[in-house]
C-alpha cells in the first residue's frame, strides 16, 4: 500500500435520496471514499442499475462486506433522520463488520433530514 488509507464512508438512504448525495459530497470534500467511488462499486452501479434488489443484493452485500473489512481508523456513516431500514445493507452487513473490525477506531454518524 502506498500512502495513508482513505477514510471509508458508508450510507443508508431508506428512501431519502439526500443521504447518498451528502455522503458522496462529504467524501469528495474530505479525500474519503464511498463504496460507489471504488472500482468495484462503480462497476456494480453500472451493471446492477436495472436489476431488482433480489438480483443485485448479493453482489452489493459481498462488496460492502469487503469494503467494511478493509476500513481503518474513523469511518463515517450517513443515515436519514428516521434511521436505516432493518433489512438494509448497513444494518445487515456493514455495521456488524465495522463493529467487529479491530482496525476501526470510531464510527461517526451523520444524520440527514
Amino acid at each position: 500500500k502506498c500512502g495513508a488509507p482513505k477514510t471509508h464512508v458508508f450510507w443508508s438512504a431508506n428512501g431519502n435520496p439526500r443521504v447518498k448525495a451528502a455522503a458522496q459530497d462529504w467524501a469528495r470534500r474530505h479525500g474519503a471514499t464511498t463504496l460507489e467511488m471504488t472500482g468495484k462499486g462503480s462497476f456494480l452501479e453500472r451493471h446492477t442499475a436495472n436489476l431488482a434488489r433480489e438480483e443485485s443484493g448479493p453482489a452489493w452485500k459481498k462488496a460492502s462486506k469487503h469494503f467494511a473489512k478493509n476500513a481503518e481508523g474513523e469511518v463515517h456513516v450517513f443515515l436519514p433522520s428516521h434511521g436505516a431500514h432493518s433489512e438494509s445493507v448497513w444494518e445487515t452487513v456493514e455495521k456488524g463488520v465495522l463493529e467487529d473490525n479491530p482496525n476501526v477506531t470510531k464510527i461517526i454518524p451523520h444524520i440527514i433530514p
